[in-house]
């Protein structure tokens, strides 16, 4: 592997002069020669980059005013709802001082002002201590004022005739705030455009197309020369080519430059127009909106008159209370309030007696439930102590049964030895029985005949001896087996014992608790009885009660009929006094609804005004770059050799054909890709600048 090496200062300094529009010192070196750095691709993407960045920005500033406007509209809409509730308060403050407690409390009509419910709590709290005082106001003034209909009712239809010319002017407003939408994103499209035309990477592409046409008339040259021997003329010919595309290149340039202007102009004289348009729209507004406001005006002169003559009209009051009948049905009024006062009176002595007799009764259940609580946790305590004592006895004798039962082990492991000793000892004395028979006997016989015969005795004895020890034996070893099996289920007998005295334990404790329990439930059946006979006698009392209660209801029925047939004339009246305040309330409704409509158009033609200048400002900042760059399209001829050198900079230096569009990790340098994959299809895996040698993995995407 070759390391990297490292350009020189002067190089360096060479290609950032052909990379910026500045000429370098010796420019004897060809441009094709020096191959793009990883700098270079580096400085294209960020251009890339910096493009979308900047579209990115527009878009994001466009959003931020839309927001700033949404904020700005909501903080009106919450100083308008605050500034309204404290208009109502004052409102009904001033009303509240000037009118007597004695009408406010006489009739309290709750159903004058629609009930609102809304889910959140404060707002609710706000509304409804609003509401309250409203209804309290509204009762006081309805049974004092009279007013006449005609003024409001045509009062009421202008109002609404222009509350529809209000809403045509929105939609009108709504159509310029689209066009003014669609006219931005036509500047942006152009602001796009511009930006795409003056990007150095274009431009650089567009001296490559042409730098291309140069290498392929180079390729058509010197095959003909193949053909002929004078190199020369073949010098002479590429030149005059070169030259003659260059121009024509240039000139090609030149028109679409023109043909853009010319594009951007007759946008700008679109937009021009259009600006016009909005311009005298925005005039016929201004002019609708001052009729509007003139109109509003007048209207509210004539609520201020209304009103005067509403606080005019204590008069004809006063003549109403002089009147006979107004006076008689006060007294029938007292008269019913006198009476319900006293059946009010019975009802809460009534409901005394009631709380009475059910505080003496939970008292009562109280002392009980104390007393049998009381005894039960004694009964439990006593209970506890005696399971504690009979467990202990019954643990000392489970362990006493166990202990006997291995003394008897042991006895009878004794008496089996002791057998087994007896059975040796007759064993014994019959051996020696024997001995004294063949003793005798042998005396008898002769020496060899004894002799004889002693063998085959001992070889008799010993195999007797012999099957006796086995038998012996093996005797011992069933009586050892025997043994540790009857251990064994000695061991598990006494376990199965004391599992089977604690199932009697808690039989025992289960039957002693199934008592306990069992005397409970008898105590509380009784209790139970008891509650049921108190409840019957309270039931009994109930009875009494609502048909106390049923009597005196019939009695309020039969008032309440009196008092609803003398105020039904009352109401007529009051229905035709809250109709034309409600009408008032409309009005007043509709009016600050104009304002407030007024205002955001007013708003909304600031914005729109804001707006258009700053379109113009932007137009205008357009056509001047315009113009600048159909100023400096003429200075392009003296910078084609630099831009010639950058276009051969971007293409592949070894086919001269493609872009360079892949670049190596090892050394930095930039081909094109089909190049790179046939060095790596033909084992040729060196740079063919440094020499360095590479790989698939080492290879680099890049995007000019």
């Amino acid at each position: 592997m070759t390391k990297r090496k490292h350009p020189s200062p002067h190089v360096l300094q060479k290609r950032l002069c052909t990379i910026l529009d500045t000429k370098s010192s010796n420019p004897s070196i060809p441009p094709g020669e020096i191959p793009l750095s990883q700098d270079d691709v580096v400085y294209f993407q960020k251009q890339a980059i910096y493009r979308l960045l900047h579209l990115q920005y527009v878009k994001n500033s466009i959003l931020n005013d839309s927001l700033q406007n949404a904020y700005h509209s909501l903080n009106n809409l919450i100083l308008a709802n605050s500034t309204l509730f404290h208009w109502w308060n004052q409102f009904i403050n001033v009303f509240e001082k000037n009118i007597d407690e004695s009408n406010t409390n006489n009739n309290n009509n709750n159903n004058i002002l629609v009930s609102v419910n809304v889910d959140d709590k404060s707002l609710n709290n706000q509304l409804s201590t609003l509401y309250d005082k409203l209804s309290n106001l509204l009762n006081s003034v309805l049974n004092d004022k009279n007013v006449k209909l005609d003024d409001l009712l045509t009062n009421n239809s202008n109002i609404i005739s222009k509350d529809i010319e209000i809403s045509n002017l929105n939609n009108k407003i709504t159509l310029l705030t689209n066009d003014n939408q669609s006219l931005k994103e036509k500047i942006e499209d152009i602001v796009q455009k511009y930006d795409r035309i003056n990007s150095k990477s274009l431009k650089l592409i567009k001296k490559g197309e042409v730098a291309s046409d140069d290498d392929d008339n180079d390729e058509k040259v010197e095959n003909k020369g193949s053909n002929t021997n004078n190199t020369e003329i073949k010098k002479e010919n590429s030149v005059e080519t070169l030259s003659t595309e260059v121009k024509n290149a240039q000139q090609q340039q030149q028109q679409q430059q023109q043909q853009q202007q010319n594009e951007s102009s007759i946008n700008d004289i679109d937009t021009q127009l259009k600006i016009s348009s909005i311009e005298g729209i925005n005039e016929s507004l201004k002019l609708q909106l001052d009729e509007k406001i003139n109109f509003i005006s007048n209207l509210e002169n004539k609520i201020n008159e209304l009103e005067f003559k509403l606080k005019n009209f204590n008069d004809d009051d006063e003549l109403i209370k002089i009147s006979g009948k107004f006076k008689s049905l006060i007294e029938e009024n007292k008269k019913l309030n006198e009476e319900i006062e006293i059946n009010n009176l019975n009802k809460e002595k009534v409901q005394n007696q009631l709380f009475e007799i059910e505080s003496k009764l939970s008292l009562n259940e109280n002392k009980t439930k104390d007393n049998y609580k009381s005894e039960i946790s004694n009964n439990n305590n006593y209970i506890t102590k005696i399971e504690n004592d009979l467990n202990r006895i019954r643990s000392d004798r489970d362990s006493l049964l166990t202990k006997i039962n291995v003394y008897k082990l042991e006895k009878g492991k004794n008496e089996f030895i002791n057998l087994l000793l007896n059975n040796n000892e007759t064993l014994t004395n019959r051996i020696n029985e024997l001995e004294k028979n063949l003793s005798l006997e042998l005396e008898k016989i002769s020496i060899n005949e004894q002799n004889e015969v002693l063998v085959k005795e001992l070889k008799e004895i010993e195999n007797a001896f012999k099957l006796t020890r086995e038998n012996l034996n093996n005797k011992i070893k069933k009586n050892s087996e025997y043994e540790i099996m009857i251990n064994k289920l000695s061991v598990e007998k006494t376990k199965a014992d004391e599992k089977y005295f604690q199932a009697m334990r808690l039989k025992d404790s289960l039957s002693s608790q199934n008592k306990i329990l069992s005397l409970n439930l008898a105590k509380q059946n009784e209790l139970i009885e008891m509650m049921k006979s108190n409840e019957i006698e309270l039931e009994k009392k109930l009875k009494v009660s609502n048909e106390i209660n049923e009597i005196l209801e019939r009695i309020e029925k039969t008032y309440i009929t009196k008092f609803n047939s003398l105020t039904s004339k009352i109401d007529k009246q009051d229905k035709l006094i809250n109709e034309k305040i409600n009408i008032e309330k409309d009005l007043n409704s509709t009016i600050s609804q104009m304002k407030f409509q007024i205002q955001q158009l007013e708003k909304k033609y600031s914005t729109i005004h804001q707006q258009y200048s700053s379109e113009k400002k932007q137009v205008e900042h357009l056509k001047n770059k315009l113009k600048n760059q159909g100023i400096n399209s003429n200075n392009n001829d003296s910078s084609d050799d630099i831009q010639e050198a950058l276009l051969s900079m971007t293409k592949c230096s070894l086919c001269r054909k493609n872009f360079k569009n892949v670049s190596l990790k090892t050394c930095g340098h930039c081909f094109c890709k089909e190049c790179v994959d046939d060095r790596l299809n033909s084992r040729m895996r060196k740079c063919p600048i440094c020499n360095s040698q590479f790989s698939r993995y080492d290879i680099l995407n890049i995007h000019l």
